[in-house]
This record gives structure tokens, sequence and C-alpha cells, in this order.
């Protein structure tokens, strides 16, 4: 794929290339990542509560990172210095086989799908853009060799980590 093609992308490439001339930068790129809250958990909530429909036709690819190894592997670019490191799992699914695993894993109906322009209506233009556009997961070699390697998978703990934290009971 062509720099220029990632339309989503080109502010942050943008800043990135303007930083890296800068010899304190460290930039640290993640991927989709899941946790108690953002896009990924609102996507589990949605499959759970069957208010989700796959965004276009779901064969696009979604490299994921766990919020704990998302951060694991912020601190360990940190660590290492200045340059612009890259973290994922390796195994990234499909849009379309996530949304079965969480549907198998919860019980629920497969959802349907929705084409991209008419998602945006309801979600925006940007995240329905977000997520039907297809990436690779991508991992710093200078992060591997220090030793950083993901900890969680979203295969066992996605639908986990999506749920929502409970609050605390009161008194």
């Amino acid at each position: 794929m062509v720099e220029d093609d990632l339309a989503l992308g080109r502010p942050a490439r943008a800043l990135e290339l303007e930083l890296q001339g800068h010899a304190n930068t460290t930039i640290v790129r993640l991927p989709w990542v899941y946790g108690a809250s953002g896009p990924l958990a609102w996507v589990s909530q949605g499959v759970r509560a069957r208010r989700y429909r796959v965004v276009g036709p779901g064969t696009n690819h979604w490299p994921m990172i766990s919020a704990p190894d998302g951060a694991q592997a912020i601190l360990l670019a940190a660590e290492l210095g200045p340059g612009t490191f890259t973290a994922s799992e390796e195994d990234a699914p499909r849009q379309r086989e996530l949304v079965e695993h969480l549907c198998a894993k919860g019980g629920t109906p497969i959802p349907d799908h929705v084409p991209q322009i008419l998602a945006g209506y309801s979600l925006g233009a940007p995240l329905a853009a977000a997520l039907a556009s297809d990436a690779q997961p991508v991992r710093s070699e200078a992060l591997v060799v220090a030793g950083w390697q993901p900890r969680h998978g979203w295969r066992d703990d996605l639908l986990e980590l999506t749920r929502p934290e409970e609050a605390p009971a009161e008194e």
C-alpha cells in the first residue's frame, strides 16, 4: 500500500514526519486497542446488545492490541529512546471474524452488514471509514529484540477485557 493511500492516517503521519527530525522524540503506533472503553469495547457491547452491524463486507483486517500490552509497549519504547515504534498482536482478525467470535462467545446471533456510507450517517463518516479500513499487523523489531511480546490475545481476552467495569456498590 502506498503511503498516500492511508487517508485515515495522514494527519498522524504528517506529524510523525515533522517530529522525526527532533532528537528527543519517541513515537509509538498502536492499532485498535481493546479494553474497558473505546471503539472495540463499543463494538463488543453492541454485539452483546444486538445493536452492531458489520460495516462494509467485513473482510478487512483489524490489527489490535490489549490496553495492558499497549501500555507495556509504550513504556518499553520510552526506555529505548527516540524513534518510531509499532506494536500489535500478530493475529489480526477480519472484522467479520471478530464479530462472529464475539457472537459465539456471547451466544448472540451474527449481525448483518451495513454499507459503509450508511454506517457513516449513524456513526459518523470517520468512524465508519475506520471500521471498514484494512490494515496488517506490524511490530517494530526493536521492541521484539528488547523482549516485548503481547501477553494477551484477542481470541482469549477480548471479550473479558471489553466488559464494562462494575460500578462500586453504594453503602
